[in-house]
């Protein structure tokens, strides 16, 4: 069995960052391979094969939309929602509805407060389980909302954010964020990883060695993707 990874980089139109082929000014060079744990497992010939989230936090509901493998039989849909361990709301739907998931009073996320809640998707046939996942989701909202001189803001959860920090340059949505040398301390830390992790978009780090879990964990990541079943 060979696993690959394939990257056209700036060859075709896909997200890169400023990586091209041909490296120069400020281009970097290309990087690429695989960076997340690879796995295999059994599913069923009709399995769930992809899962959109989409928080709601003005509705106070979570979006979900499923994408099965193959369609067709009595199918059902069924999606559980846990905070902390307790199911605090499910949902039975047909696998090919938009499903509307209520999320009352939620717990927004915020670089504060990174609060995230689990989810549990199964998949029935009749009345015996053919496919079941898990993922995770955070109540939040970006957007650009005008202030009261009529200036576009860069708002977390309907509040206004600042976007820059001491020794930091921004460029547009570019932040480059001159991070020390070592792990800093708890109150150093806490003060500038707020305005770092809501800026997201572009991050470059000064030649400083900061460890990948040290930063993706101070943050505890905007948005967590994954899905993997029992």
């Amino acid at each position: 069995m060979l696993i690959s990874v394939w990257d056209p980089t700036d060859a075709l139109p896909i997200q890169r960052g400023k990586q091209v082929l041909k490296p120069g000014f400020i281009w970097y060079s290309a990087h690429s391979g695989i960076w997340q744990t690879v796995w295999l497992e059994y599913v069923p010939e009709t399995y769930i094969e992809s899962i959109k989230m989409t928080p709601d936090i003005d509705k106070n509901r979570l979006t979900l939309e499923t994408n099965l493998s193959s369609a067709g039989g009595d199918l059902t849909i069924k999606s559980r929602v846990f905070d902390q361990g307790n199911c605090i709301v499910e949902n039975e739907a047909d696998p090919q509805e938009t499903i509307q998931i209520p999320i009352n009073s939620p717990k927004l996320w915020s670089p504060d407060s990174p609060h995230l809640y689990d989810l549990e998707i199964t998949l029935r046939e009749g009345d015996k389980v053919i496919d079941q996942i898990q993922s995770y989701f955070g109540m939040r909202k970006f957007s650009l909302e005008k202030d009261q001189n009529g200036i576009k803001r860069f708002c977390l959860n309907n509040q206004p954010c600042s976007s820059t920090v001491p020794s930091t340059r921004a460029i547009g949505l570019t932040v480059y964020a001159h991070l020390p040398p070592t792990k800093p301390s708890n109150g150093n830390w806490t003060s500038s990883k707020k305005p770092v992790s809501i800026c997201f978009v572009n991050m470059s780090k000064s030649n400083r060695h900061v460890t990948t879990i040290t930063a993706t964990e101070g943050i505890n990541r905007l948005a967590r993707h994954g899905q993997r079943r029992h």
